[in-house]
């Protein structure tokens, strides 16, 4: 039958494990810190969640001036707490380019569907009341919009969200285009008096 540990003597065990601990700087911890760091930065923490990663890093640098002032206890939680912030730092980098990628989807489904609408009005009644010159330029914004899009989408898949800023600057050229298909009202002939 297992004997029972009276807490006081845990607690000295613990206080004993802890100081032979802390008799050298925790290099282990250390670079367990840094490596958190590194794996959040792959992770994209640098874009998604700055001010995480932030934090994860001045807490590795404060354990570092423990070491060097010799205060290995305190290193060693600031080595430990780097860590953690380092593991919450990759986790939001995670689900900011999880939300990241949603909002690029969203804003690529909303050009498709905009070159759709351009192209519906080009190919309408009304489009043949607009000038030839007119219909043959915005023929061509839609082809290069469509272009751009196939492009975008390719980028967006390599996770180079960058290259919305292309869709964006397209769209309101693409939404000017969709009303120059409208042709003017027709003027009203003035009745005699």
């Amino acid at each position: 039958m297992p004997v029972p540990v009276r807490p006081s003597l845990a607690v000295l065990v613990a206080v004993v494990v802890m100081a032979a601990a802390c008799a050298a700087p925790p290099t282990k911890e250390l670079s367990l810190a840094q490596g958190g760091i590194d794996a959040a930065r792959a992770a994209g923490a640098a874009e998604f969640a700055r001010d995480e990663l932030a934090a994860a890093e001045a807490t590795l640098a404060r354990a570092h001036a423990d070491v060097t002032a010799g205060d290995y206890r305190a290193a060693l939680g600031h080595a430990l707490d780097a860590n953690t912030k380092a593991q919450a730092a990759a986790k939001a980098a995670a689900d900011g380019r999880v939300t990241a990628r949603l909002a690029a989807d969203e804003t690529l489904d909303r050009f498709a569907a905009l070159i759709d609408r351009v192209e519906a009005a080009l190919a309408g009644d009304e489009a043949k009341r607009v000038p030839a010159a007119t219909r043959r330029r915005v023929d061509g914004q839609v082809k290069a919009a469509l272009e751009r899009l196939a492009a975008t989408r390719a980028a967006v898949d390599r996770g180079e969200l960058a290259a919305l800023d292309t869709v964006r600057g397209q769209t309101a050229a693409l939404e000017a285009a969709l009303e120059s298909l409208t042709p003017p009202p027709p003027k009203k002939a003035r009745g005699r008096r």
